[in-house]
């Protein structure tokens, strides 16, 4: 809950500064919160590890999840700096979808995003799916090269999201993009997570 992380800081800087007016001030207006956090402030996120070497870079992570394959589905994504700060996030919903079909338009958030961001940025996406990584980095290329045929001649499954990704990654400045386990414990990949379960209890249409 954030009103209880909140009250969890203040009573770290209590300690460390002694009791105050200001505090019991701030107490007060925190306490006056709702208990329930909005979405954009469903949890807290610590700085990106991936970009401690970096004198300036993005995190892009997205997620996306479904309940039934097929069935009600939800993605999710979440962009910071280095310094922590959430830049962008989002989630949807979609009624009738597949699971892969969620991690994908997940995906084309996140890089649509990168197509904002400075060149000089250092700029990670990650994904706990290894559909979308893989996809990515091996098996699109082949596809187009062959009319959006795999090496059997039959159209990839989600023919219609791999080409939007392909036209959304031409205007991506230089990436790296990683794989990254689910429910391992990363922060910001169980952040995605939460929000895409958050999203789906939401809109209570399955």
């Amino acid at each position: 809950m954030v009103k209880k992380n909140y009250l969890t800081w203040l009573k770290k800087i209590e300690n460390l500064i002694g009791p105050s007016a200001a505090i019991d001030e701030i107490r007060e207006k925190i306490q006056s919160l709702p208990e329930t956090a909005k979405k954009e402030e469903y949890q807290d996120l610590p700085p990106p590890l991936e970009l401690a070497d970096f004198s300036q870079g993005v995190l892009v992570v997205t997620d996306g999840a479904c309940r039934g394959n097929p069935g009600p589905g939800a993605w999710a994504i979440v962009a910071q700096n280095k310094a922590g700060e959430i830049l962008y996030q989002d989630s949807g919903f979609e009624k009738q979808t597949t699971n892969n079909r969620m991690e994908l338009r997940a995906a084309i958030k996140g890089f649509n995003f990168f197509s904002k961001c400075p060149q000089n940025h250092k700029l990670i996406f990650m994904s706990d799916s290894k559909y979308v990584v893989e996809g990515i980095s091996q098996w699109m290329q082949n596809w187009k090269q062959r009319g959006w045929k795999k090496a059997d001649g039959k159209t990839p499954e989600n023919v219609d999201l791999w080409q939007e990704m392909d036209e959304v990654l031409n205007n991506v400045p230089p990436h790296e993009i990683r794989w990254v386990k689910g429910h391992s414990g990363h922060p910001q990949n169980e952040f995605c997570d939460q929000l895409c379960n958050k999203t789906l209890d939401d809109e209570n249409n399955f």
